[in-house]
C-alpha cells in the first residue's frame, strides 16, 4: 500500500493532478523535530542529500525549510520499515508532499499534540493545519480566553478578571484561534469570570459576531445563573449540536432556552436538562413552544421532563426529521454494541420517524401516538412509575413496534414496585423475535421459574444481552430461577454476550466438565452481572460457571445495568459503589460477599478453563471421528 502511494505521488506530483485521499490508514506518530543544521550536496535528481552536521546555518528560512523536510522524512520513515528501501526521489517525499494540502491535513492528523505544537512553529502553512487540529475541539474555556488575555485571580479567591483592559489589538490576536474552534465542551464548572470581565468581554467583542464564529457544537454542563449571559453569548446560527445542563436559579429560567433556538435555527441535536426539576418547576411558555415550531432540522432532542408537556409533544410530532427522543434521565446505551439501521419505510402522521425513544410510562400513556413510528422504531426504554398498568403498557409496544432491537424497562431510582415481576407481566413482549437487548430492572426479586427462562430464552434467538432484575435486593417472593436455568441460555442463545439474572444458586445442579456439547456457552460469551442474589458455596458455584463459560468470560458485580446510560453525568457517579452497604440488609451484604468472590475464584481458574476447552475440544474431534467410523 505504501509503495502504491508513492508512485502514485511520484506521478501526480509531475503532472499536476490531484491525490487520492487514502491517509486515514496511517497511524499516530510522533515527531522530533531536529534543531541541529546539516551539510548538503546535490543528488542526481537535484534535491539536497545529508552529509552529517557542521556549523550552524544562520538564516532562518533555510533552517525551516531544512526542518520541514525533516518532518515529511520522519512521517514517511516511521509509517513503514519497507520506506528504507524506496528509491523515490527525496524531492517527491518532501516538497510535493507539502505542495498538497489536502493530504498533508490528513497526514497531521494522526499526530499528536506535542508534535502538532512543534508543526505550528515550522512555517505558515504547516502551522495552519496544525492550528486548526490544535484547537477544533476546546476542553477549557478559561484557558482558551487566555489567549485573547491573561487572567488572575481576585483578591475573594474565587473570581477571575483580565489583567488588562480589551482592546481591538487583542481581539485581532485572538482571531487567529477562536476562528478555529468547532467544538467546545465545559464538564467542570470553570472559574468564573468576575461580572466586570464578563461585561468588558462582550462589550469589546467585534460587533455583529459571536465570540467563536465557527462553532458547531456547544456542551456546557452544570450551567449556573452567573454563567447565563456568557453561554447566550456563544450562540450563533452555525451551531447544530447543543447540550445545556442547568441548576440552581437558571433551572427554571426559559431565557437561555428561548435564545438558543432563536439564535440557532439550524439545531439538529438539542439537550436540555434541569437537574433540579421539582413539582414546582415551572412549565415552558408560549414562546417556547413557538421557538420549537422554528426547529425545522431536529433531529434528536433530550428534554427535561417537565419541559415535555401535551403541547410540546404535538409540535413534536410535527417534526419530519426527528428520529431520537429523550424524555427520561436514563437510556439505552448503544456505544456497547451496534443496531441495525432501521428498515427504509416509509410512514405518515405523527413521529412518523422516531427510531430512539425514551420515555416513563405515564407520559407514554397519555400520548400513544410516539410509538406510531411501529417498524422504524428501533430502541425503547420505559421508565415504569408503577405496576397497575405495566401489561397493558407491554402489550401495545408488542403490536407497535415490531422491529424492536433494544428494549429496557425499569423502575424509577426512588420507586418501590409493589409487586415483582412475573410471567404474565413478561409474557406479552416474547412476540418480539428481533430482540438483541433486553433489560428489565427492578429492586424486587422476580418471580419466575427455570421453565419460564427456557420460554423466554426460545423466544429470542438472537439475543445478545439480557438482564432480568439481576441487581434485586431482598427475599424470594416466590418461584426463583436457579443455575440450571443457564443450560437454557446456553442452549438457545448462541449469540449471548452478557446476561443477569436474579438466581437462587443455592444448589448445583449435575454437571460433566470435559463433555463439550451444545449447553456450554458461546466462544463471544463475556459477563455475568450479578448483586447479591442467594448463593451458599462460592467454590461450588465458580466450579460450575467454569465448566459452562468460555476462558475469557467473567461474573462482573455492579448497581446498574452497563447497558444503560444517563443524559448527563457518567451513570457510575449516580450510583452507590458495588462495595458499599447502603441499601443492603446483613443477608444481602452477605451474598455480595459471597459472589465477589466467586468472581476471584473464577478469574483465578483461568488457565484451567483454558485447559478445559481445549479437552472439550479434543474430546469433541474425536467423537465425530469414531462416529463417522462407526457409520
Amino acid at each position: 500500500m505504501l509503495r502504491v502511494y508513492e508512485h502514485v505521488m511520484a506521478f501526480r506530483g509531475r503532472k499536476g493532478m490531484p491525490v487520492p485521499c487514502f491517509c486515514r490508514w496511517m497511524p499516530r506518530v510522533s515527531l522530533t523535530i531536529p534543531r541541529d543544521p546539516v551539510t548538503y550536496s546535490r543528488n542526481p535528481w537535484g534535491c539536497r542529500t545529508q552529509h552529517g552536521p557542521a556549523t550552524r546555518i544562520r538564516s532562518s528560512n533555510t533552517q525551516k525549510l531544512y526542518r520541514a523536510e525533516q518532518v515529511s522524512s520522519q512521517f514517511f520513515d516511521q509509517l513503514n520499515p519497507a520506506m528504507d528501501s524506496i528509491t523515490t526521489p527525496n524531492f517527491l517525499k518532501s516538497q510535493s508532499f507539502w505542495n498538497i494540502s489536502e493530504v498533508v491535513h490528513m497526514t497531521l492528523q494522526h499526530a499528536d499534540e506535542p508534535t502538532l505544537a512543534s508543526c505550528a512553529r515550522v512555517n505558515k502553512t504547516l502551522s495552519k493545519h496544525a492550528l486548526d487540529l490544535l484547537y477544533h475541539e476546546c476542553f477549557d474555556f478559561i484557558q482558551v480566553l487566555t489567549l485573547l488575555c491573561p487572567v488572575e485571580l481576585r483578591q475573594d479567591g474565587i473570581t477571575l478578571d483580565f489583567v488588562e483592559a480589551l482592546e481591538p489589538s487583542h481581539w485581532a490576536r485572538f482571531e487567529r484561534y477562536r476562528s478555529r474552534i468547532r467544538s467546545l465542551i465545559v464538564d467542570i464548572r470553570p472559574q468564573a469570570l468576575s461580572s466586570g470581565s464578563i461585561a468588558e468581554l462582550l462589550a469589546t467583542a467585534p460587533r455583529g459576531q459571536a465570540i467563536f464564529p465557527s462553532l458547531t457544537s456547544l456542551q456546557w454542563n452544570e450551567m449556573e445563573y452567573d454563567d447565563t449571559q456568557l453561554v447566550i453569548s456563544l450562540f450563533h446560527e452555525k451551531i447544530k449540536f447543543a447540550s445545556l445542563t442547568v441548576t440552581g436559579h437558571a433551572a427554571p429560567n426559559w431565557l437561555v432556552l428561548d435564545r438558543l433556538i432563536r439564535q440557532s435555527p439550524h439545531l439538529r441535536t438539542l439537550h436540555y436538562w434541569n437537574l433540579e426539576e421539582s413539582e414546582s418547576s415551572p412549565k415552558p411558555s408560549e414562546s417556547i413552544l413557538q421557538a420549537f415550531e422554528s426547529l425545522k432540522f431536529l433531529w434528536a432532542a433530550l428534554l427535561s421532563p417537565k419541559l415535555v408537556t401535551p403541547e410540546m409533544m404535538k409540535v413534536l410530532s410535527r417534526k419530519p426529521d426527528l428520529k431520537v427522543l429523550w424524555t427520561s434521565f436514563l437510556g439505552p446505551d448503544q456505544s456497547h454494541h451496534l443496531l441495525p439501521k432501521p428498515p427504509t419505510i416509509t410512514s405518515s402522521g405523527a413521529f412518523s420517524c422516531l427510531a430512539d425513544i425514551s420515555i416513563d410510562s405515564a407520559l407514554l400513556l397519555e400520548t400513544p401516538d410516539i410509538l406510531n413510528a411501529g417498524p422504524q422504531l428501533t430502541s425503547l426504554h420505559i421508565e415504569l412509575l408503577g405496576m397497575d398498568r405495566t401489561h397493558s403498557l407491554l402489550s401495545l409496544v408488542s403490536k407497535r413496534c415490531t422491529n424492536l432491537r433494544s428494549l429496557s424497562v425499569i423502575f424509577e431510582k426512588d420507586v418501590e414496585p409493589p409487586t415483582p415481576f412475573t410471567m404474565d407481566t413478561i409474557e406479552p413482549i416474547l412476540v418480539l423475535k428481533a430482540l438483541e437487548t433486553l433489560v428489565i430492572e427492578s429492586s424486587t426479586p422476580p418471580v419466575l421459574s427455570d421453565q419460564d427462562i427456557e420460554k423466554i430464552t426460545i423466544s429470542f434467538p438472537g439475543i445478545r444481552h439480557i438482564e432480568i432484575c439481576p441487581r434485586a435486593i431482598g427475599l424470594m417472593h416466590g418461584p426463583c430461577p436457579t443455575l440450571a436455568c443457564l443450560v437454557s441460555l446456553a442452549k438457545n442463545c448462541r449469540k449471548l454476550i452478557s446476561f443477569g439474572i436474579y438466581l437462587n444458586a443455592a444448589s448445583i445442579p449435575h454437571h460433566t466438565p470435559l463433555i463439550q456439547d451444545q449447553y456450554t456457552f458461546p466462544s463471544g460469551f463475556r459477563t455475568m452481572h450479578v448483586l447479591c442474589s442467594t448463593i451458599a458455596d462460592s467454590y461450588m458455584v465458580a466450579d460450575y460457571l467454569a465448566s459452562r463459560f468460555p476462558a475469557n468470560a467473567k461474573v462482573s458485580l455492579s448497581r446498574y445495568s452497563q447497558q444503560l446510560r444517563s443524559v448527563s453525568h457518567p451513570i457510575d457517579i449516580l450510583y452507590s459503589p458495588v462495595e458499599s452497604d447502603k441499601g443492603m440488609d446483613h443477608t444481602s451484604i452477605l451474598f455480595r460477599d459471597k459472589w465477589q468472590k466467586t468472581s476471584r475464584i473464577l478469574a483465578i481458574l483461568r488457565y484451567t478453563r483454558e485447559v478445559l476447552a481445549s479437552q472439550r475440544k479434543e474430546n469433541e474431534t474425536l467423537r465425530k471421528q469414531f462416529g463417522s467410523v462407526g457409520h
